[in-house]
């Protein structure tokens, strides 16, 4: 085996397993001496994934004037998205539909209180890479080129110019 395929089959054990990451421990298992708790965040389903951008397509994200560097949009961006940031990491932690629609919301808002900006960043670019939306576009790919050549007459026509008889 070479090094691009031991890197490759490592790659995708990680997506298999899921990648393990440590939160602040709520109060009461704090209050027995647990300062922190490791949750794995697996590779999402469709559904998650869907839920997860209809919330960020819903809320319209706009970085604008963050290529600019105005600390004004930067700060406007965190007032305005936060919560909903914390709700889309809410719902790729549950992975499930029926622990989305029970506890997404309040594990969003205990995430607002506990999470700080860099565990935030680690935790959403480990979801971006786990994702893998690239897959999806590349289905979506696929199939539209793949009724493209199903729908589209094809040329019976002999491909040569003019008649065989020409040639002779």
């Amino acid at each position: 085996m070479d090094a691009t395929e031991i890197q490759r089959k490592a790659a995708e054990t990680i997506i298999e397993r899921g990648v393990r990451v440590k939160l602040p421990a709520p109060r009461f298992l704090r209050l027995l001496g647990k300062k922190t708790i490791s949750v794995t965040i697996h590779r999402p389903t469709l559904r998650t994934m869907f839920t997860a951008l209809s919330f960020a397509l819903k809320e319209g994200f706009s970085i604008d004037g963050l290529a600019e560097g105005k600390t004004d949009a930067a700060l406007k961006l965190i007032v305005n998205h936060s919560q909903t940031v914390c709700q889309i990491v809410a719902v790729h932690l549950l992975n499930d539909k029926w622990l989305i629609r029970l506890f997404s919301r309040p594990l969003s808002r205990w995430l607002f209180s506990k999470l700080n900006n860099g565990l935030l960043l680690d935790i959403s670019v480990t979801i971006v890479l786990l994702s893998r939306y690239q897959d999806f576009t590349t289905t979506i790919r696929l199939f539209k080129g793949l009724t493209m050549n199903l729908t589209t007459p094809k040329n019976l026509s002999p491909e040569g110019e003019g008649s065989q008889e020409a040639t002779q």
